[in-house]
């Protein structure tokens, strides 16, 4: 079997162009600070961004954690407080995460920001050791290419709220845990056993699953990893028993959420719920909601070329970018998911914090593409200026459409700064639940006085200078 699967490579290998010696020239060095460079920059500047313009308060969504706080710190908190359903999620993993640095910093939550950080570096690592097994075959441009675009859209402060947002470490965690997934099924069946890889998806696949209600879906956008390669079929049921037991469980004592899955609302309103959709995963290059749908229809209109080319040009080739045709799947399965519960929202479809999930389609088609053209790369002199043209064309039309992103992200995360630093005062001074300032934290007045009370008694989180 080993030497079959060799031979299989060693056919792809001759088919597409062979890989490239890692360090191998006098070019190498240079390609390793390029390489540095193009993913160093972009983290570097959204670190300082979130170093300078994060803020140790609550907000929102954060002042429900306060009743776990609350429990904690009366030792009765039960494993059912960490399980029970938040919107249309289990935010079983992030929560203990959560609870974890509450307790070892005195819930800072500037801290939780650092742990979103250091979240969105290991999903970009696992990314760009995908990047180099799929894409560094073709070429060290398209390599650089291909990982400098990813990093810049990774850590991109279009997903604004999120990076001032220690609540939303959710998002990063399933991101994290999806990518994952897609890496193990991408690479392990190249060894033997084949089935510890199979575990290791069905793990970090349960823990998407209970970090954000979309996490269900990564059990469907890994099929393909089932379907594609024959080395993975024996394992599918042991997969399906999987997908099955996580959901089960998900559903257990769910309830419908207050928005709901309004599928009434979306069968007499298609055309609400496709301006959705596709702004939702315009999002990561503008959060207009009158521009979004277009980067939207286009990407999804890429990948899906891409991937159409790949299978009826270079199957060889598709069995090596399989794992971006799941990433990219899963993108598109989230963002119908997301806008039978949210549609009737209209705007909110562009809302910043999805975008750390919608990226992973731009990612995707970015990978999908430079592999279609890679087809290119071994064939007749004539045809190497269509491989030269589709990387410069990519290049060039990424530039503005990032630049766009990081711009308005980075605006944002202004604005959001200065309401939070008037939040953090108002708090300092309230005196009681009819202060008005309280409601530009957390929409319930009366429950936040009184949680702020036990955070200030207890010494946690910014507000404990108040008294």
């Amino acid at each position: 079997m080993r030497e079959a699967a060799g031979e299989a490579e060693a056919a792809r290998n001759e088919l597409d162009g062979p890989p490239l010696a890692a360090g191998a020239g006098p070019a190498a060095p240079r390609s390793r600070l390029l390489s540095t460079g193009a993913w160093l920059v972009p983290l570097a500047l959204l670190a300082l961004l979130v170093t300078r313009l994060g803020v140790n308060v609550p907000y929102w969504d954060e002042w429900e954690f306060v009743t776990i706080l609350q429990k904690s710190a009366a030792h009765t908190l039960q494993v059912s407080d960490l399980w029970a359903q938040h919107n249309e999620h289990r935010l079983f993993f992030p929560q203990i995460i959560l609870l974890g640095l509450s307790r070892l910093t005195h819930w800072n939550i500037r801290v939780e920001l650092v742990a979103n950080l250091v979240l969105s570096v290991a999903a970009f690592a696992l990314l760009a050791f995908l990047l180099r097994r799929t894409i560094q075959p073709y070429g060290t441009a398209a390599h650089l290419l291909a990982l400098a675009a990813f990093a810049w859209l990774v850590f991109s402060p279009v997903a604004w709220e999120n990076w001032l947002w220690g609540w939303e470490l959710s998002w990063f965690l399933n991101t994290l845990a999806v990518v994952g997934a897609a890496a193990v099924l991408s690479a392990w069946p190249a060894s033997r056993p084949v089935w510890p890889g199979v575990v290791c998806a069905i793990v970090a696949s349960v823990i998407a699953s209970y970090s954000l209600g979309a996490g269900l879906l990564v059990w469907l956008a890994c099929l393909v990893f089932f379907i594609s390669d024959r080395r993975l079929r024996p394992y599918l049921p042991l997969w399906l028993a999987g997908a099955a037991t996580t959901v089960a469980l998900f559903l257990h004592g769910f309830a419908n959420a207050g928005t709901g899955i309004e599928l009434r609302f979306v069968l007499s309103h298609p055309v609400a719920y496709a301006h959705y959709v596709l702004g939702y995963l315009g999002a990561p290059f503008s959060l207009d909601p009158s521009v979004a749908p277009i980067f939207g229809f286009a990407l999804l209109a890429v990948f899906a070329g891409a991937v159409g080319w790949l299978c009826l040009r270079s199957p060889q080739s598709l069995g090596r970018a399989v794992v971006w045709v799941a990433v990219g799947s899963y993108a598109v399965l989230a963002s119908l998911a997301t806008g039978l519960a949210r549609v009737w929202l209209g705007a909110e479809g562009v809302a910043s914090r999805y975008t750390t999930l919608s990226v992973l389609l731009p990612l995707a088609t970015v990978a999908t593409v430079l592999s279609a053209a890679g087809t290119y790369r071994t064939r007749p002199r004539a045809s190497r200026p269509v491989w030269v043209g589709v990387q410069a064309a990519l290049g060039l039309a990424l530039v503005p459409l990032v630049a766009g992103g990081w711009m308005a992200g980075w605006r944002a995360m202004d604005n959001r700064h200065a309401m939070l630093v008037q939040g953090l005062a108002c708090l300092e001074r309230a005196r009681g639940p009819g202060d008005a300032c309280l409601t530009t934290m957390y929409p319930g007045p009366e429950l936040e006085f009184a949680r702020l009370q036990f955070l200030q008694k207890a010494g946690l989180t910014g507000v404990a200078r108040a008294r």
